[in-house]
């Protein structure tokens, strides 16, 4: 299914529709009333599930994807079979708005309620399906893509200053700009949120509210380790069943980590138990030579972690080779509304391998860092302020490589009140004090601007369960999701994140913090789960993709970093050609004084640099 749109006036959708700019699509629409709804789907999908006015005055459009839906159905006295769509509004009709509370999966949907001449609009939990909106002289208008809005009747394009000098300022946004865009008109509604506007006689009202609040999930009850592992790894391999469903190809990322490697096993098994072919897998790694294939099986890294995973699952693994003509591309033909993160070019690679495959369905390990397989490393903040110190030192000399004291430092560095400049304050104090160099700053925003960006607010990390809710909330979150939804169906794959599941979610911020961060093995939790035989074969993962213990990406960055410097003549080039329409946002003599392959090799600045790129929309 893919994205939905709706505008209070019916002559907005047509167009609205027409600016996704999606290939191979069918466009269905509805109209009554001044009211007017609008879907693509892919010509397979495209029967009678048009937008259409029930018989109770109800009329959807959404882009969804339910998950335990023959327990949705039973409660709701409905057949599993319908579509997610009737689900939704059986769902609405049975609770209203607070309908959201009982759905699972990935959603971002629009119920017209002729009755009450109200719309109410929901989003997912984790975000997975975006969904923006406008209030403009065309109406109230939304839609799952932000050009489909600013197509709409009436929405001012003029760009929000403090957000775009924030964006390119900040490496993350923080959760204080949740709702904002590049666009003072359009807002995205955030995750978890709920939006009810309703039509009076004389002004349309809008009501937003949280419908999904990590921060009141309950503790679970005290359980041993290996009971907790078992029961994590039931859930685990539920989130991935479902996440197959249907008869589409699927392909799994296979980065050599817990998450992404585990995911790729569970597929793998469950396609196989179904008689389905397995899953393709995706690397970002650039295909292997002889020294890196034998550097990384020595040293238990990268390329070894990946075939080590692909052998023992019988997976054949398609490498992405970042060409500097493709990176290119990216960069100056790229999504200059969405707040790309640099290393989001990588994904376009997969993306392209993926579709050429026909493999519209690729399963991401992304989200496992935020909440179950967190590094657990904040449990250092609650020890040292409960005084808990010879628990403190034991931790921290069985799993930190650095003494106890800077272990010490940076716990209650993290620990500190929400305030980011601050943070950074100190922690250039600390350069100075170990006397390493304080580096230049790494943005490109122009200077006349700078006072325009808001210091991003965050979540003090004083404990595990704060550590993963400032995960779930933070910009890393959006500027992934976001924009791997965007390009994603613009070429006909479909992002699914079984870690991101509300269950799993919910079950991660329940438990106590030494199933994250234990003397014998960090992400505990995971590599407990993942030893364990699922499905009555052997354990999930192999013994070193399971102990492995580096983040490390090696190859991948060096191939990263040698695309990004072999296009530099050529956006530099691009840039001297004359001045962007944006460029006043930007310091462009500094940017072009970037762009130089030796100045870079010495201080690499892909995140500024790429941001910077992508915002001035060349």
């Amino acid at each position: 299914m893919l994205p939905s749109e709706c505008a209070a006036a019916d002559v907005g959708v047509g167009a609205m529709l027409a600016a996704a700019e999606l290939p191979g699509v069918a466009s269905t629409t509805w109209a009554a009333g001044g009211v007017g709804l609008g879907e693509q789907r892919r010509p397979a999908q495209a029967s009678s599930l048009a937008p259409d006015r029930r018989a109770d005055g109800l009329a959807i459009a959404a882009w969804a994807r339910l998950d335990d839906r023959r327990a949705l159905a039973s409660t709701l006295g409905v057949s599993h079979c319908v579509d997610d769509r009737e689900l939704i509004l059986c769902a609405y009709r049975r609770w209203g708005v607070e309908c959201p509370r009982h759905l699972l999966g990935d959603y971002a949907f629009a119920v017209f309620d002729g009755r009450r001449q109200r719309l109410f609009c929901a989003r997912d939990h984790a975000g997975v399906r975006p969904l923006y909106y406008a209030q403009a002289r065309g109406g109230f208008l939304f839609a799952s893509a932000v050009e489909s809005v600013l197509a709409g009747p009436g929405v001012d394009p003029q760009l929000d200053d403090a957000t775009v000098a924030t964006y390119l300022k900040f490496v993350g946004w923080g959760t204080g700009t949740a709702s904002r865009t590049f666009f003072r008109a359009v807002r995205m509604l955030p995750a978890g949120h709920s939006l009810v506007v309703d039509r009076g006689r004389r002004a349309v009202r809008q009501r937003l509210w949280r419908h999904w609040v990590p921060e009141d999930v309950p503790t679970l009850a005290p359980a041993s380790p290996a009971d907790v592992a078992a029961a994590f790894l039931d859930l685990y391999a539920k989130a991935v069943r479902e996440r197959l469903a249907g008869d589409d190809a699927v392909g799994v990322h296979l980065s050599g980590g817990l998450d992404s490697s585990s995911i790729a096993a569970l597929a793998s098994r469950e396609l196989r138990r179904q008689g389905r072919p397995p899953p393709a897998a995706f690397s970002w790694l650039p295909p292997p030579t002889a020294h890196t294939r034998f550097a990384s099986a020595a040293a238990g890294l990268e390329f070894g972690l990946v075939e080590a995973t692909a052998a023992q699952e019988g997976l054949t693994v398609q490498h992405g080779r970042l060409e500097p003509e493709e990176f290119f591309g990216t960069l100056v033909g790229g999504d200059a509304v969405h707040p790309w993160a640099h290393t989001n070019v990588l994904d376009v690679v997969v993306q392209r391998q993926a579709a050429a495959l026909g493999v519209p369905v690729l399963l991401s390990g992304f989200g496992g860092d935020q909440a179950i397989s967190s590094s657990g490393r904040a449990r250092y903040a609650k020890l040292l302020q409960s005084g808990r110190w010879r628990e403190f030192g034991v931790l921290a000399k069985a799993r930190e490589k650095q003494p106890p004291a800077r272990v010490a430092a940076d716990a209650l560095l993290a620990a500190l009140p929400d305030d980011a400049q601050l943070r950074r304050s100190l922690r250039q104090l600390r350069r100075r004090l170990q006397q390493q160099p304080v580096k230049p700053g790494k943005h490109f925003l122009h200077p006349a601007l700078v006072a325009l960006a808001r210091p991003e607010r965050s979540i003090a990390a004083r404990d595990v369960r704060q550590q993963q809710l400032a995960g779930l909330a933070d910009f890393r979150l959006r500027s992934r999701l976001e924009p791997e939804a965007a390009s994603g169906v613009r070429r006909g794959v479909e992002y699914r994140y079984p870690l991101l599941d509300r269950r799993i979610l919910e079950f991660a911020l329940g438990l106590p913090p030494e199933m994250y961060l234990h003397t014998s093995a960090s992400r505990y939790l995971m590599r407990q789960a993942l030893g364990l035989a699922a499905d009555a074969e052997q354990p999930l993962l192999p013994p070193v993709v399971r102990w492995n213990e580096s983040k490390g990406d090696r190859f991948q960055w060096q191939a990263y970093m040698d695309a990004f410097v072999a296009s530099l003549p050529a956006l530099r080039e691009r840039l001297a050609g004359g001045a962007p329409s944006r460029s006043s946002y930007v310091d462009m003599p500094r940017l072009l004084a970037w762009l130089d392959a030796a100045r870079f090799r010495r201080h690499p600045r892909p995140e500024g640099i790429s941001r910077a790129l992508l915002f001035l929309d060349l």
